[in-house]
């Protein structure tokens, strides 16, 4: 009944539901939880009645390990980013295929939000299942390199090795 209530984007109802018990953490019938649908909706106000409601900022999916975090990311969410990062998400968890919040904001082609990630902890050298960091996946078109300047000079100034 909560992922409806959170599909139909019914604030009150989400709120009476929560207040009821209801877990915002468990499958619908379609594999959906309202956290993650909360993390993908532009209207923060749904994400942050969750983490207000003792959601964890690092909840994440029973099937797929992909915490809000990386939801945030994959939909481009950057206010949910925000939001979750200020709630204390980690950025050193993993899903299954051991991507990190930083694997996925290079896979989405997203350099501020790499930097962003960068300069709050994320570790450079994590690697995923393939063995790869980060930077693997900011192997981007010249015409769009410009666009990750500023992560390369991050990592220069920390030391990093460029891949």
């Amino acid at each position: 009944m909560l992922t409806g209530a959170m599909l139909n984007r019914s604030a009150a109802d989400v709120a009476a539901l929560l207040a009821a018990g209801a877990d915002p953490t468990a499958p619908d019938g379609q594999g959906r939880t309202a956290a993650q649908l909360a993390a993908q909706y532009e209207d923060t106000s749904f994400l942050r009645m969750l983490l207000e409601h003792g959601v964890s900022p690092d909840t994440a999916h029973p099937t797929t390990g992909e915490t809000l975090l990386m939801a945030a990311l994959m939909t481009d969410r950057r206010d949910n980013v925000a939001l979750l990062l200020a709630a204390g998400a980690r950025l050193d968890v993993t899903d299954q295929r051991k991507d990190t919040a930083l694997h996925i904001a290079a896979k989405v082609s997203a350099p501020e939000v790499v930097l962003a990630l960068l300069e709050a902890g994320a570790d450079p050298e994590a690697r995923d299942a393939r063995g790869v960091t980060f930077q693997r996946y900011l192997r981007t078109p010249a015409s769009q390199a410009d666009r990750y300047a500023t992560v390369r000079a991050w990592l220069r100034e920390h030391d990093v090795p460029l891949a």
